[in-house]
């Protein structure tokens, strides 16, 4: 009889705790605060006496980047210089498995080889300082030179 009462006492704490636990996971699922932010195509077309225009966005990228909103555009201020790309994209969740991936992922995964890296400080107009990842990145002959960073739960990365 006490070896039942023992089993059954067992069986009841762990029930209990189990129960505790899945009140407690449960409360801390709380809703994701909606991020508000212009979109990325409302980034200018011009700056300054650079100008821009849109580079369509083929739709495997767009499979590979989920859900968000995206834009890329090409800035010259002649054309006798190379252009600048520039690509932003926005994200509206940043919960563990729907963020952004890095570029370090990417640009070796389309056959681009890092060359160089570095961190580097920036003066951003509005937001002071911040400080961005530079990379030299190379494919066959072609070499470019990568400015990135982004902004995850308020920290630039």
């Amino acid at each position: 009889m006490k070896g039942q009462m023992n089993s059954w006492l067992r069986f009841l704490t762990v029930a209990f705790l189990l129960a505790g636990t899945i009140l407690f996971l449960g409360s801390r699922n709380t809703e994701e605060p909606t991020l508000h932010a212009e979109p990325p195509s409302s980034f200018p077309l011009q700056l300054g006496d650079w100008k821009g225009y849109n580079v369509p966005i083929p739709q495997w990228a767009l499979d590979v980047l989920g859900d968000g909103e995206f834009v890329e555009r090409s800035f010259s201020r002649n054309p006798k210089e190379p252009p600048v790309d520039f690509f932003m994209g926005f994200f509206p969740t940043q919960r563990t498995g729907s963020t952004m991936h890095s570029p370090q992922n990417c640009l070796p995964g389309s056959g681009w080889t890092p060359v160089e890296f570095s961190r580097v400080m920036l003066t951003v107009p509005g937001a002071g300082n911040i400080k961005v990842n530079r990379y030299v990145i190379a494919k066959e002959l072609n070499r470019q030179l990568v400015f990135y960073w982004y902004q995850e739960h308020g920290e630039s990365k």
